[in-house]
């Protein structure tokens, strides 16, 4: 015979396995927000309020940095090549159509400068990575990659700190603060462990450098721009500017809401009170 208290704790476990998914999915499925963690690179991504033909571009730059290491690990460096062709050429048409929204103040602007930020930070990740006991071929084309991905940041730096009032980007300066200051301790890893040929030390170092000066320029104009909680939609201006801020609220959409779902096939449903994509 059952007793009382083993049925009491069968049905709470059932309960709670009825719960759960229902809770991950109102959280993206992901642990540290709506965005996920960069490490994440699987199914899930979310976009907040950025125009889907941002978005679809930035998806297609991500899933071909999978396509290139995976392509790598197999063994298959003409594969891997063309894959880190299409990776830099999606994240360059996206770089170029957020610069767009951001010099003409474009409400959608701050979030997709936000999820532009983010996919970069997957790129620079994935590129360091592909450098270890990478024959030539692949050297030479991660390093351009890895070269695209931090001068389209650089850009979109340059852009947002151009504006004469750039609060509402509060997050996505923080963002790059934080993203490119662990990056360049990354780096210094990837020189010291990998087993890396003589240009990909030079492509990492040169990295190192870049980001490393992206942080400070980017935590700078976070920590002058000012609250982030206003009218602008942003996170609050600890969001942005603490480069030590823990890694998954770097993930929140700049619009403070939290992403329902979605996947790789659509952008994500946000809020009501979501501004309307431009």
């Amino acid at each position: 015979m059952i007793s009382i208290r083993k049925a009491c704790t069968a049905g709470l476990t059932s309960a709670m396995l009825l719960v759960l998914p229902a809770t991950a999915l109102a959280h993206g499925a992901n642990d540290d927000g709506p965005m996920g963690d960069r490490g994440d690179r699987g199914t899930g991504r979310g976009y907040g309020d950025v125009p889907s033909r941002i978005a679809n571009k930035l998806r297609s730059a991500e899933r071909a940095m999978d396509r290139a290491q995976d392509h790598a690990d197999d063994a298959e460096p003409d594969a891997a090549v063309a894959a880190l062709g299409a990776v830099t050429r999606h994240l360059t048409s996206a770089t170029k159509s957020v610069g767009r929204r951001v010099a003409a103040g474009d409400a959608g602007g701050p979030a997709a400068a936000a999820a532009l930020a983010r996919t970069q930070g997957h790129v620079v990740d994935g590129t360091v990575g592909l450098f270890d006991g990478a024959p030539d071929p692949i050297v030479a084309a991660d390093a351009a990659t890895l070269k695209a991905a931090l001068d389209g940041r650089d850009a979109l730096v340059a852009g947002i700190l151009a504006l004469a009032d750039h609060s509402r980007y509060g997050f996505a300066l923080g963002t790059i603060a934080r993203d490119a200051a662990s990056e360049a301790q990354a780096i210094a890893e990837t020189l010291t462990d990998d087993t890396l040929t003589d240009a990909a030390k030079a492509a990492l170092s040169a990295a190192q450098a870049q980001a490393t000066a992206t942080a400070a320029a980017a935590q700078a104009g976070a920590g002058t721009s000012g609250p982030t909680a206003g009218g602008g939609g942003t996170p609050g201006s600890d969001h942005g500017n603490d480069v030590g801020d823990d890694r998954g609220q770097r993930d929140c959409p700049p619009d403070g809401q939290r992403r329902q779902g979605g996947d790789e096939g659509g952008t994500p449903e946000v809020g009501p009170a979501a501004p309307a994509a431009a």
